[in-house]
Formats: C-alpha cells, structure tokens, sequence
C-alpha cells in the first residue's frame, strides 16, 4: 500500500460517466478515477488537496486510487456513535454514522448489542470507503493490541480459505479453552525450545476470545542485536506490493532454517552460492529482520581492472590521487581508499572534466585522442557494469544514466572526429556530395578544426542538412565559433573602426574570416529561428564591411542600412545583395537604401506621441522622423518609471540631434517647470475583464508565483496557473525573467488581480505558450538574456554612429555623430561613452585651435593650452588598457600641450614620442613628433626673437601639423606616406609570421652566410632548440629540432674552410629548392628563430662594402659560381629587411622545370650535384633516386612541349645506377 497526495485538476465525461483527472503533486503523474468513487462524503470540496490509496494490482498491472477522509486516516482507531443493528445472513452488523452519504457497516461481536458506540480501527480503503476493523474491548478482558503470553497444548494446523495447511500451535487462553494460532518454521515443535508463545490482541472473536497473532521476539538459535553467519542458498527477485522489483538473498542458518535478507546492487555479480554472510539481527517477529554487516562495496573495482594502460593511469588518475592540489582530491582518495564504488563517479564527473578542459586549452589533439578514448572507455565501464545501480534514489539512478549515455554518444562523435583531424582527413568529409554529417560531429569539427583552418562554405552546406531539434548543439557550434572569432578580431579592426587603407594584407584576410564566420554565426540563428539575433548579426555584417570596402560612399550605404535592421529588429530583410562563394561580399548595386535622406526639420520642438516602449526609453516619431526618448531625458517621473510595452503617451519634446542621412533624432522632454512642459497618459485604464489576455511585465519573482504589472495594475501569477504540469520554484526562474514582457490572461479582478499563464493555451498564443514550456522539457535549451540582446542592438547604434562619423570632414558633423553615438554608449552605460566624451572635447578644441589660427599669437596658444591640459588629464593609462585605439588620440593631446615648450622636460618627452613611433613604423605620427621638436628646439635655443617673429615662426609650424591634428583621429584620409609606412610595417609583420613557423620543404633559416656564429651563440641556439624537442607535440617536430642542432654541432668542427662549408650549405638548399617546389630562404635568421642579423657578414668585407650593397655583390657572385650565370635572374626574388635586431636577406626561390645542378661541393671544388628538399632538409641525390629524378623531370618536360639536353655528368650517372 502505498500513500499518495493529489490535486484535483478538473472533470470531464466519458460515455455519460464522469471522472476527475487527478494530478501526483510529488511528481505531476496524471490519474483517472471516477467522481462516483471521490464524492463520497459531506464535506468533500474538490478545490482541496487529498491523500489516496494507490494500490498496486500486478495481475492487470495497474494502479487503483482510493481517496482518503482527511478525519479517518489509516491505522487510527475511531469511536463511532451506532445508529442500529442489522442482521445480514445470520450476522449482526453495527450501522455508525458518519461523515459518508451512506452508513459505515462493521460486525458486532457477543455482548456488546448494548453498545452506543464501538472503537474501531481504519485498516485500509476500497473505491473511497473505509474498511473498518471492531477492535472494540470495552466489555472484555482482553485489551487491544496488548501482548500476552500462552501455554503452548501443543502442534497442531490450520486451513485457509483457499483449503491449504499451515503449521499451527494450539495455546490454552482461559478455562482450558485453547485457540490456533499460524506460526513460523522456527516456532514449530522440533526447534521451538520455550514452553510459551507471546501474542498481540488483534480484537476479539463472536464468542469473546481474542483474535492473536504471534509477536515473540524469542528465536531457539538467534538472538535481536547479535550477528550471524549464514550460507547463501539462492538470489531470487521478488514484487512488492507496488509491482517493484527488489533482489533478495535466501539465506539458510546451521539448523537448515530459511531466512531473506534485501540483497545490495550488483551482489548477484559478485557473491557466488554457498558463499558465508554475516547478518545482524535486527528484529524478530513475523518474519527474522536482517541487514548484512562487514560486507565489501560490490561496485568497487580498482583502477587497473577498468583501464589497464599505464600512461592513463600515470597521466591521468594517479596525479589526482596523490597530489592534494588537484581538484576531487581528498574525495577521490577517500572513497578509493575506502574501496567505495562511488570513486568511479567522482573520478568521472569532477576529475575528467577538468583534465579535458586542460587539453582542450592546450590544443594537443594527439594527447586528447588519447584521453577522450580513455574516458569513453570509463562511460561504457559504467554502463556495462550496471554501476548505477548503487544510486538508491530512481529519479537519480535515471539521471545519471542518461547523462552517462549521452557522454558515450558524444565522446564516441567526438573521438572520431579528433582522429580524423590527426590523420590530415579532415577535408575528405566535405568533399561527398551530400554533405551530411550531424550537428555534434559539426560541433567537435569547429572546436578542435579550428575556424581558421576551415572553409565557412562547407560548413553552411552542412548546416542546411541541420534543424531547430538540435537546438542545443546548434547554441554550442555558434558559442564555439564567437569564442574563435572573437580572436580573429584584433584592435588593428573590428570595435575600433579601422578603415579597410590601413589593414595590413594579413589582416585583411583575418577581417575577410572574420565576416565568412559572422554569416555562418547569422545562418545558425536564421535555423533556430530567432529573427532578432539574425537580425543582429546582418547589421553587423553590414556595418564590418564599411570597414573593409575602399569607397567611402558604400561604407556610408551599408553603416545605415546597418542602422535600419537594428531599428526593426523583428523584420524580414532581402538579402540578395550578400553572395557568399568562398568569401563574403557585398553586391553594392543590388544594396537598396533603406532609409531614405529626409528634409530639414521644420522645428526643433513637437508633440509626439508615445506607442513603444524601447530599450531605457521610448521610440518617437514625428515630422516624419524616427526619434529615440531615453530615459535621462524625461523629466515626468511617471513617464520615467512606465514598465509596460503597451503605451499611449503624449508629450513635448525638443530636437537635442539630429541626422538626415539617417532621418533620425534623440530627443529631450521639456524639463517640468518650463512652460512648454507638456505629458499625459491616454491608455483608458477601464474595462478589465476576467477571460481576457493583456501584456505585462515580470516585476518580482517568488517561490510560489510571479508578481506581473499590467496598465491595470500589479496582480499575481501563482506558480499553479503557469503550467498543466506540476513545476518546482525554481523552474519559474527558468520560464521568466525580471523585466520580461509576458501575455497573461485574466483570472480574477477581486479582491486581488489574478493571472493563468496555461489559460493562454487554446488561444492565438498557443505557440508562444508552448515555446515556453518548452524550456522545462529540455534543461540543455540555453535561455537567452533578452535584456542583453536589447544592450547588443543599441551598442551597436552608437557604433554605426560613431564609424559614421570618421566620413565627416567637417568637425561640427563629426561632433554631432560622435554625440549621437555616445547617447547611445551612456543609454547602455558602456564605458565607451567616456572615451567619446574626451574625443568630443578634443574635436571642440580644435575648433577653438581653427578659430585661434586666425588671430594667432604665442602667448594666445598658452591660455588654448589651458584646454588641452584639462583633455589630457582626463586620459588615465586605464584608458589607453581598455580602449588601445585611443593611443593616438593621447599622442595628438600630447603634441597640442608640448608644442612652443621650452623645457628640457618636455623636450625629453617628445624625443620618446618619436622613438615609440620608430618602434611602432608609424611615419605619420613621427612627422608630427618630429616637427614640433624642430619647432620647440629652436625657440628654446635663440633668443634673439622678437615678439612677431616668434609668432610668425610658430604659427607656420602650426600649420605643417595642422593638418594631422584635423584628421589624425578618427578619420578615414590617408596620405602617400601613410601608405609607404604601411605598406613597411606590412612586410615586416609578414616576416615577423614567417620566422614563427618551423623550418619545413619550403622554408629554411641561416644565422650567416659565410661566417660563422660564436660559441656562445651556438650553445645559445642548442639550449633553445632543446627545450622546443621537450615542447615538440609530433615526433615529425622533434626529429627536425634534432637535425638542426646535429647541423649546428657538425658545422662546429669544420673549422677550416668553414666560409666554404657555410656558403655551400645556403646555395645547397636554393638548388633544392629549385628542383622541389620552391621555397623560401631567410638568411640572418638562427635554427632557433632567433634574429642574427647579417651585420657579422658585413664585417667579414672590405671597409666600403660592409653594407647591404657589399653583401648583395658577393651573394651575387657566389650564386653565379655555384648554380650558374643564369640562375639569380630566372628563379631568385631577394630583398633585404631591416628589423629591430638587425638585417635580413629573403631569398624566394621558384620551382624549375629542368634539373638544377649545384656546381661546386662543400670545400669550394667543381663537382655538379643535384639537391631536392626532403621535410626541412637538403638531400643530394644519387644512384636508383637520380635516375627516377631526371626521368620524372624529362617526363614533365615532354608533356609540357619543352626538352632540354641532360648533363653529361649526370646522364652517366643516372644511367650507372638505372
């Protein structure tokens, strides 16, 4: 039997019968039971909750409920008043009254006919009635439920109904009257050793002697709080009475008795039969009560009996078993040292997580294949092994299983992924066609692929196999690809509206990605069909690709169609003119302006009338412009404090910006005491009805509901009315947030407002009911912060505004989008606002600085400076950390305040502002520097300046800078030199990225040319190029470390002739090159990426050509001697770089067609030889490998339609070994 609360939901019909469908308020189970077996007493209310009966029948497997009278609960004992005595088939029987609709019956024992009233004890329900048990003894000697002890007469047996025997005793209660008495085998005469019984008074018989039942806790062989030993008989299973399984152990004591006891999960795989247990004895009565003792946890297994490899067990268990700064530490030595079977849990759940995360960061895909194998094997272990069984609550045990089959599902994808990644066959999944693999092999193929290794193509092609079900996975693919792309996403572009002129090649292409992944980002919510951060990322497609399109009047184009979506975020929008082959582009004929340049404004104040509520303010339209209200700029407090999306609002409002570009205006209300001030609320606040559905704001959210304001005031959501089914107080967090506008439906007016949110259901809202529920059935669903998409889309205004504003050329234009832009920075509160507020304050200075030039003097630009100290003071080192863009805005302050100072200090400073842009390649910002250090050098050293002189001098070096500080911050110009130092710093970064990557068929490093490094140079390169063999990830890496450093260590000996040897060596790999496919020679550069520099050869010449000239000659000349006249002018491009530690020489090499011979051999003697490069070595060829060399060569030369005679040399050579 089993006790269970419910509440009524409602009543239907079936059939003309009626039922009330019940709902489990524990688990939200649905039950059906007739009203006629619910109804069945006066004080029923269905609005109540009751507890039930249910009763388990396994022969239909079904459960019956039996509604319980809240003042008769079983097992209470209830003194009813008797109404009469009826006889039924020769018994009597007492009618009691009671709460029932119809009278409660129970049989009426010898003398007591005289009773008023008769004790008796609930036993249980059936279809709703009581089933009542005389236990009255009021006129007897025998008291209820009190224990007596009984001679035992002797053995004797009983029938039951069903006409099976039983063994019995026959005990003597009173005048040599006896009873039978059902016993237990342990009670039976050839054990039993006591001469009497003690038994419970269940009630009392028709003839006034008691109804017993034995309640000795006497045992012959074992006594209650003692152990024993038994042997195991057998395991069986066994029902109880709720249907559920339970596996038990019979067991047999040393007098062959039988005994059970609940055996523990996973004990049938691990105790075999005739086995000895020890029990304690915890009770005797009906039944002996055992529980086992000194038993070992039968899910332990140790480490080595799940994984027997050894690198895991010392890479990845023992470190956290041992070492107590691990996390799970003491958990997991804990439990292992117990011999628990739970360490298997901890070691899964808080240990392997956190050494994947580990590996994840590192990047090692080898190491991860590795782990991600061994922890697939632990899930399956636990799967296999049934180990969830030791969970004792079923809800968990479920729980975990399903977690535990997920991980083997996804660790299953994700191995085979990984392997295919590092086996280089990552590309050959996308090359069938049909491209259809499933969103979590897409998952691990962008997190460990890298994004920057993938074509966005063929993941989109993927994606259009992929729907809304995989929802959560599809939040995982598009959270992996913003984390990747957000490192694409450098200062040099991106948030710091840097035009598409100064972005470097390499750059360039990283934008380029960058915006590949920002569509593949907006194809993902375009499948889980959010519209708004589609939407979002659109406009912020367009409002990147004004960075990198070269025409200005495009980048305006797109900067305010960029502005349209965010201002109609809910909108469909044509987006034709996006073609995405291999890259994105815009097709600017097919861009249509979707905001069309509006008129001049006819006033600067209206009324407006409020109907929208937007993001901390309200949108406005008027004069036929779109406007924007925030909230700073309302003065009427209950405009201020209005929550609800639903408005009606008129007021008065004055122009503070306005763009006709993009027909749009941030306005101010009327302060209140001006007598302009006009606000009225016009929403008729009458005629709430109940049945309705109205829109509201979620204003406070408690354990038991949902506090919703409403233009009808403030009523509560109770957490009944939100769902059909029964949620906890935590999931209403999960369904709404604060802030949040929700449909309501009206349930009751008084005396407090009421709302349904399930009674939504059925109506136009359906959907957006279901979708909400939705959140509760899957806990993977990733519930968006609304208001932090809200934040997203005004950032992104000020930031359309704020690019928009590097196209003005007039500084009052720029004022005016860079004051638009920080409306909307201060609207969001993002920091942003207070770097615009010092960029305003600079632009207002220049305007002063213009109107200054036109009555210029040298003691008038002292009191302008005053201006510029209060700008520079504003700009803390905090802000050049958050906002690394703003550098050049401090460097312009800093010219502005230094220019005409004389002081020693100050001319210090503005020597280091030029040398930071040496180091930095910034041509531009070092003419500035440069020439207000002439400027300053010299009025600081003559003296003999009179007054207009000094004025005259100043202001025309005012004039050169003029320019620079007109359009040096946030401006889109750029000057021929701007180009020259770009194009530079351009070069010098793509050297920078070339001397990164490791030596390989196409790229080789040489610190010289023709002399030799130092000693402590070498041990230098040795030292580092060892500790990248213990960093190496592939043995491929390490045994090209290996032979660098071989290299070095056998260059080290040749002390004679080593000019020759070294100079052999570089035109060595130039040969190999030529006769491989091409590649790159760095000269200058040592093994361990190290700059050298070529100044160690310069020296090695002749006083006049120790320069880059001197050096060019002799590489000239020895290139002639060793690989032919020829050679240079057909396959070599070389170009020298100047870089912080010195020069190098870049030497690219094409691929030649015909063989290359290299004529002299490593001690300067003719020899022809041919080299072919083979991983970052130069191998010279000889034998079976040179014949199959020259005959591939002539092969390609044929099919081309071009031969040319083989050397002699080699054809006899080639043809010795063929």
């Amino acid at each position: 039997m089993k006790k269970i609360t419910c509440s009524i939901q409602d009543v239907f019909s079936i059939e003309e019968r009626s039922y009330y469908r019940l709902s489990n308020i524990e688990n939200n189970e649905e039950h059906i039971i007739p009203v006629a077996q619910v109804e069945l007493f006066n004080e029923f209310n269905p609005k109540n909750n009751y507890d039930f009966v249910a009763a388990y029948n396994p022969l239909n497997s079904k459960t019956y409920l039996s509604i319980i009278h809240p003042k008769y609960p079983i097992n209470s004992i209830i003194k009813f008043k008797v109404l009469r005595i009826e006889n039924v088939e020769d018994r009597n029987f007492f009618l009691l009254e009671s709460d029932y609709l119809e009278n409660l019956k129970v049989p009426c024992f010898n003398n007591q006919e005289e009773f008023k009233s008769i004790s008796c004890k609930v036993t249980d329900y059936k279809k709703g009635k009581p089933i009542l048990r005389n236990v009255d003894t009021s006129n007897s000697k025998w008291k209820l439920d009190k224990i007596y002890s009984f001679k035992v007469a002797g053995e004797a047996e009983i029938y039951d109904k069903k006409g099976d025997i039983y063994p019995a005793l026959e005990l003597i209660v009173a005048d040599n009257q006896t009873i039978k008495i059902k016993i237990r085998p342990w009670q039976q005469k050839t054990h039993w050793i006591f001469p009497d019984v003690n038994c419970k008074v269940i009630g009392v018989q028709a003839d006034g002697l008691p109804k017993l039942i034995p309640f000795d806790s006497r045992h012959p062989y074992h006594k209650i709080g003692e152990e024993s030993i038994f042997t195991i008989e057998q395991f069986v299973t066994k029902k109880d009475r709720h249907g559920n399984d339970h596996p038990i152990i019979v067991l047999r004591d040393d007098h062959f008795l039988k005994y059970e006891v609940y055996a523990l999960p996973n004990q049938e795989n691990k105790l075999k039969v005739g086995e000895k247990v020890s029990c304690f004895i915890e009770d005797i009565g009906f039944n002996v009560k055992l529980k086992q003792v000194n038993f070992q946890d039968p899910f332990y297994y140790t480490y080595e009996s799940i994984d027997s490899d050894n690198r895991s067990f010392q890479n990845y268990f023992k470190p956290y078993l041992e070492n107590e700064n691990f996390p799970a530490h003491r958990q997991l030595k804990t439990q292992y040292s117990e011999k628990s079977g739970f360490w298997v849990f901890t070691y899964c759940n808080k240990v392997l997580p956190d050494i994947k995360s580990t590996l994840i960061k590192k990047n090692n895909l080898t190491e991860l294949e590795h782990f991600v194998a061994h922890q697939l094997l632990f899930q399956e272990w636990i799967l296999k092994y049934d180990l969830i069984k030791a969970i004792n609550n079923e809800a968990d045990r479920e729980a975990v299983e399903y977690k535990v089959k997920s991980i083997v599902t996804k660790c299953t994808t994700e191995l085979q992924v990984i392997r295919i990644i590092n086996t280089g066959k990552l590309k050959s999944l996308f090359k069938t066609e049909e491209k259809r693999l499933s969103a979590i092999q897409l998952l691990y193929i962008i997190q460990y692929g890298k994004i920057a290794a993938l074509i966005a193509n063929d993941i989109l092609d993927c994606l259009n196999y992929i729907n809304d079900n995989d929802s959560f996975i599809l939040t995982k693919i598009q959270n992996q690809i913003r984390i990747q792309k957000s490192q694409l996403k450098s200062q040099e572009f991106g948030e710091y509206f840097i035009p598409s002129k100064e972005l470097s090649k390499i750059d360039r292409d990283k934008f380029q990605l960058f915006l590949n992944w920002l569509y593949v980002e907006k194809h993902i919510y375009k499948i889980l069909k959010d519209k708004k951060r589609e939407n979002l990322l659109l406009a912020s497609i367009f409002r990147y690709y004004a960075q990198l399109t070269d025409v200005a009047t495009d980048s305006k184009k797109l900067l305010i169609n960029s502005f349209y979506i965010l201002s109609n975020i809910e909108n469909d929008f044509d987006e034709t003119p996006i073609n995405f082959t291999q890259n994105l582009t815009i097709d600017f004929k097919a861009l249509k302006n979707l905001i069309l340049k509006s008129d001049t404004l006819s006033s600067s104040s209206f009324r407006v009338n409020i109907t929208e509520k937007h993001y901390k303010g309200f949108k406005v339209n008027f004069d036929g412009v779109s406007g924007f209200l925030p909230v700073h700029n309302i003065f009427d407090q209950n405009l201020k404090g209005y929550n609800l999306d639903k408005i009606n609002w008129e007021t008065n409002v004055e122009v503070t910006l306005y763009s006709r570009e993009f027909n749009f205006a941030i306005v101010k209300q009327h302060i209140n005491t001006s007598p302009e001030f006009y606000s009225k609320n016009l929403s008729n606040q009458t005629g709430l009805k109940k049945g309705i559905i109205i829109s509201g704001v979620v204003k406070r959210i408690e354990d038991y509901g949902v506090f919703v304001t409403t233009e009808y005031g403030d009523g509560l959501l109770h957490k009944s009315q939100i769902s059909f089914d029964w949620i906890e107080s935590s999931d209403i967090k999960r369904i709404f947030s604060l802030k949040e506008s929700i449909k309501v439906k009206v349930l009751e007016i008084k005396p407090k407002i009421e709302f349904t949110f399930k009674g939504i259901y059925g109506t136009d809202y359906s959907e957006y009911f279901s979708s909400k529920m939705q959140i509760l059935e899957n806990e993977f669903v990733e519930d968006y912060d609304n208001e932090d998409l809200q934040y997203k889309i005004e950032y992104q205004k000020g930031a359309v505004f704020e690019y928009f504003a590097m196209f003005q050329y007039l500084k009052e234009q720029k004022i005016k989008y860079l004051k638009i832009a920080k409306s909307f920075y201060s609207n969001t509160q993002n920091a942003r606002s207070y770097l615009l507020n010092i960029y305003l304050e600079y632009f207002e200075s220049l305007r002063k600085l213009d109107e200054l030039m036109e009555n210029y003097s040298f003691s008038n630009y002292e009191i302008f400076k005053k201006d510029i100290l209060a700008i520079k003071e504003k700009v803390q080192p905090q802000t050049i950390e958050n906002f690394p863009e703003s550098k050049n805005l401090l460097f312009f302050v800093d010219i502005l305040y230094l220019f005409n100072s004389k002081t020693d200090n100050n001319l210090i400073k503005l020597f280091n502002l030029i040398k930071n842009q040496f180091e930095e390649n910034d041509f531009k910002l070092r003419v500035v520097a440069k020439n207000t250090l002439a400027n300053n050098l010299i009025i600081s050293d003559l003296n003999e300046f009179t007054e207009k002189n000094l004025d005259d001098f100043t202001k025309k070096n005012l004039k050169r800078i003029h320019k620079y500080l007109n359009h040096g911050v946030h401006s889109i110009e750029e000057s021929i030199e701007d180009i020259h130092a770009k194009e530079l710093k351009e070069k010098i970064k793509y050297i920078q990225n070339l001397i990164k990557q490791d030596e390989g068929e196409k790229l080789e490093f040489k610190a010289t040319f023709n002399s030799p490094i130092p000693s402590n140079e070498k041990e230098t390169t040795i030292k580092n190029l060892k500790l990248k063999i213990q960093e190496a990830d592939t043995q491929k890496k390490k045994d090209q470390l290996e032979y660098a450093i071989n290299k070095i260590q056998e260059q080290s000996k040749n002390v004679k002739d080593i000019d020759k040897i070294l100079i052999h060596s570089s035109l060595k790999t130039l040969c190999a090159f030529a006769n491989s496919n091409g590649g790159t020679l760095l000269i200058g550069v040592k093994d361990d990426q190290d700059i050298f520099g070529l100044e160690q050869d310069y020296s090695s010449f002749k006083k006049e050509d120790r320069n880059r000239d001197g050096f060019g000659k002799f590489f000239d000349k020895k290139v002639a001697e060793y690989l032919g006249e020829s050679f240079s002018s057909a396959y070599l491009e070389k170009e020298f770089i100047k870089l912080p530690k010195g020069d190098i020489l870049i030497v690219k090499v094409k691929p030649s067609l015909e063989e290359v011979f290299l004529l002299k051999n490593d001690l300067g003697k003719t020899e022809e030889a041919i080299y072919v490069r083979n991983l970052s070595s130069s191998e010279k060829l000889s034998g079976k490998e040179l014949a199959k060399f020259i005959k591939t060569k002539f092969e390609n030369r044929i099919k081309l339609g071009t031969t040319t005679p083989i050397s002699n040399n080699a054809l006899r050579d080639a043809t010795a070994h063929s």
